[in-house]
């Protein structure tokens, strides 16, 4: 899997981008469980990642409810 982000917001915690092998797009967010850090990838809909690069400011709740 190669993601490749298209847009990143430090203030919103969150990248939007394209998997370049299914060209599937995603949500990405930064997670810690006092163990581990890593990067949770979630699907969203064209709709959505559509949504994303229109506006950046869009909430990132409302984007994964539509997708």
């Amino acid at each position: 899997m190669k993601f490749t982000d298209t847009i990143v917001s430090k203030q919103g915690r969150y990248s939007v981008g394209i998997e370049e092998e299914s060209g599937r797009h995603y949500v990405s967010i930064p997670v810690s469980n006092g163990i581990v850090d890593y990067e949770e990838y979630n699907k969203i809909g064209r709709d959505s990642y559509d949504l994303f690069r229109s506006n950046r400011l869009f909430p990132f709740q409302s984007a994964l409810i539509r997708s």
